[in-house]
């Protein structure tokens, strides 16, 4: 069976995770081929830094990165 491709950004594909024990898979039936691609989403960041720092006596580290 043929893995439907999106179109548009990202990946064309979305392999399952080896350490899910359940996954999914499109039904070819169902499967529009004329059907949009995921839009494209705008998130802003306010972060200043790559760096963040922590003064918590209890975390055992200074600085992280900013995810």
């Amino acid at each position: 069976m043929p893995i439907p491709k999106f179109k548009g950004r990202g990946s064309a594909t979305n392999p399952a995770n080896r350490f899910e024990p359940v996954s999914l898979e499109p039904c070819p039936e169902e499967w529009e081929e004329d059907q949009p691609g995921p839009a494209t989403q705008f998130i802003p960041d306010t972060s200043k830094s790559v760096i963040a720092y922590n003064e918590s006596p209890d975390v055992g580290f200074d600085a992280s990165v900013n995810p």
